[in-house]
């Protein structure tokens, strides 16, 4: 394995997805940010952040911005738990330079699931987003000229990303992800 670049990955650290971006960032020899919630604990290993209260505000509009504009559900949820969690998501998007999700697509475009929610709020920070469809193993990258997502063939990760995306991560998904690491340091 050749390691040529330094990469710092952001994730929520949960089961799944962002265990495995994580995963195969360690094992590159990148460095992992697990954002959780003060109280909480991934439970992985690596570096974990603590998130504070500051800015709640601002996070809560960007939310409701989010939801308004895309996703037409329910902010804030019942759940004060559950809010932390999608406030959760704004740290891996502002703190990234390019967002890489694992999920399912409506067939509208619509980004499925909690993913959804830091991949529209990295779209409104206006960093570069990207998810792969692992139900139609297809990657997608968001289009600011059209204000939609366009197909897309990976090339390499950004030095400085978000990992994340749904619990239930397939083989195939796992499969893309390797690929992009062998892509990123040249194998």
């Amino acid at each position: 394995m050749k390691k040529n670049r330094d990469i710092i990955c952001h994730s929520g650290g949960a089961v799944g997805s962002d265990n495995y971006w994580g995963k195969k960032t360690l094992e590159y020899g990148g460095k992992v940010n697990h954002y959780y919630l003060s109280g909480f604990k991934t439970p992985y290993g690596n570096k974990e952040m603590f998130l504070e209260s500051d800015g709640i505000e601002s996070i809560d509009k960007l939310l409701t911005i989010v939801n308004e504009k895309y996703l037409h559900r329910k902010y804030p949820t019942s759940k004060a738990y559950v809010n932390n969690l999608l406030r959760r998501n704004y740290f891996q998007a502002k703190n990234s330079d390019t967002i890489y999700a694992i999920s399912g697509m409506k067939e509208d475009g619509i980004v499925l699931g909690g993913t959804a929610w830091a991949v529209y709020m990295g779209i409104e920070l206006g960093k570069k987003v990207y998810v792969l469809d692992q139900v139609l193993d297809e990657w997608y990258e968001w289009d600011y000229s059209v204000g939609t997502f366009l197909h897309y063939l990976p090339s390499v990760l950004s030095d400085n990303f978000a990992g994340i995306g749904t619990r239930n991560i397939n083989d195939s998904a796992k499969k893309r992800i390797d690929e992009l690491f062998e892509l990123t340091f040249d194998l």
